[in-house]
């Protein structure tokens, strides 16, 4: 499992910064994983309630940086968010997806792939037989 969440680390150099993972962003995700609940036939089954305020404390980072994480993570599809309101307080009920697969995150995302390779590249270039 932690390898295919190692790929998202690579969302770090796609060009649009919506989509740009950094590790807090990965940091969040499994925080978000080890909150799930994981009955199987449940309606909440790979869901969590678990707050922003809640995650910014065990996590020790703010809760706008919560929030702006949690965003990438759903349009990287990551998490699925159901926002609902209850007593004029916002709810939220965060869906955990499966990370892709490699062969499903090489076909997703190719030019992160390459500008990878190309960065990896630059500090390779004087090693023999470098070959991506």
């Amino acid at each position: 499992m932690d390898n295919r969440i190692s790929l998202y680390n690579l969302l770090g150099y796609h060009s649009d910064k919506a989509l740009q993972v950094q590790p807090a962003t990965l940091d969040i995700y499994r925080k978000l994983r080890e909150h799930k609940h994981n009955c199987e036939g449940s309606y909440n089954h790979n869901k969590t309630w678990m707050s922003y305020e809640r995650l910014s404390v065990e996590l020790s980072i703010s809760s706008k940086t919560v929030s702006k994480h949690v965003g990438i993570l759903e349009r990287v599809g990551l998490v699925s968010i159901e926002r609902k309101y209850r007593n004029n307080r916002r709810n939220y009920m965060i869906t955990i997806n499966e990370p892709m697969s490699e062969p499903e995150f090489r076909a997703a995302y190719p030019e992160v792939i390459d500008k990878y390779y190309e960065e990896l590249g630059k500090i390779l270039d004087d090693r023999e037989g470098w070959n991506p």
